[in-house]
């Protein structure tokens, strides 16, 4: 696809100023639906396999191998998206999860499930790249926290109305939420022929970018390793804690939901102010906010704390991934974006490996406790690396990537982002 004619004079035209906005609803429509599809394959698999009597090690290992392959799969994410643009990786990550979550009911044994794992994660890479480069590069660069906000909101929106709503599909039958999963990503795909945008970055290379050195990326890196670690271990320990501490398994319900519930609230303010302050500046301060959190319990435990835990974690965590984004927006230019993106989601990956696994060990050495710990570990270091980042140069001539369309649902990305950092 071809962009139309540049306007001359550096003026946003009409299409410039509607289409945006179009172009990130439409977006998010698509990330709703695949949010659904994940939040009904992730619980519905686990399920299945503690009703075979498989052991809580091995279930916990198909969900590492999960993760492990999403972590590998965003660094081949982001040269598709170079390549292809975010709209046909999209595509290839919704219709490879329809077909992968459509295979569990026809293979229902241990080993082909863990393979089947492996390339549900591989393709949960593709859509998790494909989507973040797409909010990055729509619209107004100096909106880009909010629009990532919005898009963890859409996210987070449809997962937890997948992660309700399948034991719904399951009155249906046994298979039924797998199919309903695998329906959902098929219905996603479809709608991403008519609704995703084709945003994608320039594949210009230009001599004088080759000797230039690479941006430092290694703070971000390390908040999309906590983002991951400590999501992980919450989900799949905080039960563990609660039982050992003497609350029921409802109750740790409770807590999780609250945990999401805060980190939902959070997104929409935390990308406005992000976007007039830094993101940077913010995730520093939702760093402070966190570490707060996860070290309440380890001075002192009743209902209280552990509630005042919930709501300052997940408003300080739930805020790392929607800021580490847009930090790696900042700092790169549209070349690179793809490749920092999945370079960032890989980071996301490892944490998300590696957080049950320390975890579970500090249990298991410390007691209950050792939960908390794992987290202020991991926050305490993210802190110090946060507050030690050198802050990125600006760039010079910068100006304002715009959106131009043949027709409002044919959206391309202009020339003009080349110039773009």
């Amino acid at each position: 696809m071809t962009p139309i004619e540049e306007p001359t004079g550096g003026e946003t035209t009409q299409h410039g100023r509607r289409y945006p906005f179009a172009a990130l609803v439409m977006l998010l429509v698509t990330t709703v639906g695949l949010g659904f599809s994940i939040g009904i394959f992730t619980p519905a698999v686990a399920a299945k396999l503690d009703a075979w009597g498989v052991s809580p090690l091995v279930n916990g290992l198909t969900s590492t191998v999960m993760y492990f392959a999403i972590g590998l799969g965003a660094l081949l994410a982001g040269r598709m998206v170079k390549g292809q643009g975010a709209r046909w990786t999209f595509l290839v990550g919704a219709a490879g999860l329809s077909v992968t979550a459509a295979l569990f009911p026809a293979l229902p044994n241990l080993a082909a499930w863990f393979v089947l794992r492996a390339f549900a994660g591989l393709f949960a890479a593709l859509f998790f790249v494909s989507t973040e480069v797409a909010v990055g590069l729509i619209g107004d660069p100096r909106k880009r926290a909010r629009n990532l906000a919005f898009y963890g909101i859409a996210f987070s929106v449809g997962f937890s109305s997948g992660a309700g709503t399948w034991p719904l599909f399951e009155l249906l039958g046994p298979w039924a939420p797998l199919y309903a999963a695998s329906a959902a990503s098929a219905l996603g795909a479809v709608l991403a022929l008519f609704l995703f945008t084709d945003a994608r970055p320039s594949r210009r290379d230009r001599p004088e970018r080759r000797g230039k050195a690479r941006v430092d990326l290694k703070a971000t890196l390390v908040v999309g390793f906590s983002y991951g670690f400590c999501e992980a271990v919450v989900t799949a320990l905080i039960t563990v804690y609660c039982v050992r501490v003497g609350y029921s398994t409802d109750t740790s319900g409770f807590f999780l939901m609250l945990i999401v519930g805060t980190g939902l609230v959070t997104h929409i303010p935390v990308g406005l102010i992000a976007d007039r302050v830094g993101p940077m500046r913010l995730t520093r301060i939702a760093t402070v906010v966190a570490l707060a959190g996860v070290a309440l319990p380890l001075l002192y435990v009743n209902d209280a704390t552990l509630i005042v835990t919930c709501i300052l974690a997940g408003a300080g965590v739930g805020s790392l991934y929607t800021l580490g984004l847009a930090e790696v927006g900042r700092r790169v230019d549209s070349h690179t974006l793809a490749y920092a993106n999945s370079r960032f989601t890989a980071a996301y990956g490892i944490g998300s490996v590696l957080g049950p696994a320390v975890g579970g060990l500090a249990i298991y050495f410390i007691g209950a406790q050792g939960f908390f710990w794992s987290l202020t570990v991991c926050v305490a270091v993210l802190m110090l690396v946060i507050f030690g980042a050198h802050p990125p140069a600006q760039p010079p001539g910068s100006i304002v990537p715009r959106v131009y369309s043949r027709y409002p649902l044919d959206l391309v990305m202009s020339a003009a982002i080349d110039e773009w950092p």
